[in-house]
């Protein structure tokens, strides 16, 4: 998700874990490069997957940031710059996990128990930004498999980012809200599916600079897969980390299209009043976090800094919730307030969320 790459202040210890995924892989390469006396023939090609943009760079940036603050020999950070490939990456595939309904009959078929079964829809699509060498290490086409090498990710990330990525965060937690489990099920309903679609070809769609017969053709696939009864993909996993994959995913989308439109995306902009709605929380002794609504009870998986602000805040009355939330430049690198009408549309939403109900509060905006 958006959360792995990350930089947060820690100590180095030798012969201890780090906290963070580059604070762990900047302790592994020190030790590589001890073991291997900085040889520049033993560098290492990082192809990271998190779903932030040049996530590559990113994870170099990190791990020359931790060599830095830990003081670590400068001819160690000029050998992660010099001899370690950094390539920036875009997935795009559905992986919905574990077949619970089907895992009894696969381990049948297996032979033995497998805990670790997934489930992934057929379509891949793997980008990679770096030189072609990289196939000669990792030679992903011979094996067959979709994958593009290229000197510029960016129209393919922000096709995918915002019609696959973007959708499904706008839409799954009022979803969740409306007592719904899987993202086919979301696109049958009659109100949650029509949020779906109005949100990928009403208002997403508009954001995407790209020729208008390749966005069709990539909308209507997205809508294609969405529907796939054999990939049973929970909303609840991906729930996971929604503040930073709203960030990511759907307020690119938001900003862009008020400022085409003059006006805001209703469906983007609602998305914002169900995730302030999914995260108004409260957090036992353990900090483990749980929603309520209507009946349904949920888990609420995030950062520890996401779950302490809104448990802080989760008993303040919904106006002053609302502008606390969208106020939290940590989490938007912006004040949300400042977009015109955003705060007033948000509340409003929000409360009829509580009084009206969810559906009801859906079908003001399709």
């Amino acid at each position: 998700t958006e959360a792995g790459i990350e930089h947060k202040p820690e100590p180095y210890t030798p012969g201890t874990c780090q906290n963070t995924y580059p604070a762990k892989l900047t302790s592994l390469m020190f030790e590589r490069w001890k073991a291997f006396d900085g040889a520049a023939d033993k560098g290492i090609i990082f192809i990271p997957c998190e779903l932030i943009d040049k996530n590559g760079i990113t994870l170099k940036k990190y791990m020359l940031q931790y060599a830095s603050e830990w003081n670590l020999p400068k001819g160690f950070s000029e050998w992660l710059e010099k001899n370690c490939l950094f390539i920036n990456t875009l997935v795009d595939r559905i992986v919905a996990g574990y077949p619970r309904a089907e895992a009894e009959k696969i381990c049948a078929e297996l032979g033995y128990q497998d805990n670790l079964l997934d489930c992934g829809e057929i379509f891949h699509f793997f980008v990679m930004e770096g030189p072609e060498s990289v196939l000669k290490e990792l030679p992903l086409k011979e094996c067959g498999l979709n994958v593009v090498v290229t000197d510029n990710q960016s129209p393919y990330r922000t096709r995918k980012v915002r019609f696959l990525n973007g959708a499904h965060t706008a839409d799954v937690l009022a979803s969740i809200l409306g007592g719904l489990t899987f993202v086919d099920e979301m696109m049958n309903d009659p109100v949650f599916g029509k949020m779906v679609r109005k949100a990928i070809y009403g208002e997403i769609f508009h954001t995407v600079n790209l020729p208008e017969n390749e966005k069709q053709f990539f909308a209507d696939s997205i809508v294609e897969r969405f529907l796939n009864p054999f990939a049973q993909h929970r909303l609840l996993s991906i729930s996971l980390n929604s503040v930073s994959k709203w960030k990511v995913r759907v307020m690119p989308s938001l900003l862009d299209y008020t400022k085409l439109k003059g006006e805001l995306p209703e469906v983007l902009a609602f998305s914002l009043a169900a995730l302030l709605r999914f995260y108004r929380l409260s957090k036992d002794a353990e900090g483990k976090a749980t929603g309520t609504y209507n009946g349904i009870t949920w888990p609420v998986s995030d950062s520890p800094d996401v779950i302490d602000f809104f448990a802080g805040i989760a008993n303040d009355s919904t106006a002053d919730y609302v502008r606390k939330a969208l106020a939290n430049t940590a989490f938007w690198e912006m004040d949300l307030n400042t977009v015109p009408g955003l705060t007033a549309f948000v509340t409003d939403k929000l409360e009829a969320i509580d009084k009206a109900g969810i559906r009801e509060a859906v079908k003001t905006v399709l």
